[in-house]
């Protein structure tokens, strides 16, 4: 199989595993009401994370179904921490559908609304998503510590912890360098990719994969570890000019730091600090990217990143067909549209 045979087969497969291990078998109509929210945002994901851990396992020289389970709970993790992250974002869509903090506030919704029904609903809707993605959460550690693998379980509270400190920066940057400055922005914005993304997207579960099948293979971090970084710049630069926001409100909106505003801070920190932040200033701030050269130098750090990935891989003592699929991936995320 090529990458995106593989891709759509695990994630069938995924999906499969899911709906048979799952089973909502709640009494209280609240908590069946809860984990069906679970269920619900649990699908439709693209499922690379969970590919990346069988795309590992294979090249540990294994092709049984032993990392499904692995490869699950990874999705369902992914699931949970993004339904904290739309808390944090204020987003209202995520995977094309009504995120959890939003359904409750559809839900329960009021003609008339009172300050206080407002602050409440606002208040509890949160609060139930956000139990909702640690249930999901501590599930998928369950599924994990079922392999009775203490080495897995260590790696996987490894991803996580990294994935959490990403995620503080990811809040904790953006309100610096709004209201104070912050010195050194790029190594920090690469700080957050590397931790955030990097570790959690490629590196992680690959190594996980691997992992499963008593291998190891330290070589493969570093290439790993560039492929996630410029995923991410790739990312970002989708986020500005690419047509797959599908939120309510943009990167530039919500202030979210990215190289294309270091770079641009370099240039033009007034202009840019002018605009950006604030509404319908989306074409101001492209232009700007542009007039700067941001956009072009970020472009030419994205492709050399995958560039040298790309070579570090060819050199990695692998099998041909781990290693062609590993580069059918280097070129699937450096190509996206979306």
């Amino acid at each position: 199989m090529n990458f995106k045979e593989l891709i759509n087969d695990t994630k069938i497969k995924i999906e499969k595993r899911f709906k048979e291990y799952y089973k909502n078998e709640e009494t209280s109509p609240f908590l069946k009401e809860a984990l069906d929210e679970l269920l619900r945002m649990n699908s439709g994901g693209k499922c690379i994370r969970g590919t990346l851990i069988r795309m590992g396992y294979m090249a540990s020289g294994n092709n049984d179904d032993k990392y499904l389970d692995l490869a699950m709970a990874y999705e369902l993790f992914e699931t949970s921490i993004l339904i904290h992250d739309d808390i944090i974002d204020e987003s209202s869509l995520r995977r094309d559908k009504t995120t959890i903090h939003e359904k409750y506030k559809e839900k329960y919704k009021k003609d008339d609304k009172t300050d206080n029904f407002n602050h409440k609903l606002n208040n509890i809707s949160n609060s139930m998503a956000l139990c909702i993605g640690d249930y999901g959460l501590f599930e998928s550690i369950k599924i994990i510590n079922n392999y009775n693998n203490k080495e897995l379980l260590d790696e996987f509270i490894h991803i996580a912890q990294n994935t959490s400190k990403g995620e503080m920066l990811d809040i904790i940057i953006p309100f610096q360098e709004e209201f104070f400055d912050v010195k050194e922005l790029e190594k920090e914005i690469l700080n957050i990719y590397e931790l955030k993304t990097a570790c959690y997207s490629i590196l992680g579960p690959y190594r996980l994969g691997l992992l499963l099948g008593n291998m190891t293979i330290d070589e493969m971090n570093k290439p790993l570890i560039k492929i996630g970084i410029a995923f991410q710049i790739k990312d970002d630069i989708l986020g500005i000019y690419g047509n797959n926001i599908g939120k309510t409100t943009t990167d530039i909106e919500e202030y979210k730091q990215t190289l294309l505003y270091s770079y641009a801070k370099e240039q033009d920190k007034d202009n840019l600090k002018k605009n950006y932040g604030k509404k319908n200033k989306e074409e101001e701030i492209k232009k700007l990217f542009e007039n700067t050269k941001s956009l072009e130098k970020a472009e030419l750090r994205m492709k050399k990143l995958f560039k040298e990935a790309k070579e570090e891989l060819e050199d990695i003592d692998l099998n041909n067909d781990s290693k062609e699929l590993l580069l059918e991936l280097l070129d699937y995320l450096e190509n996206r549209k979306k």
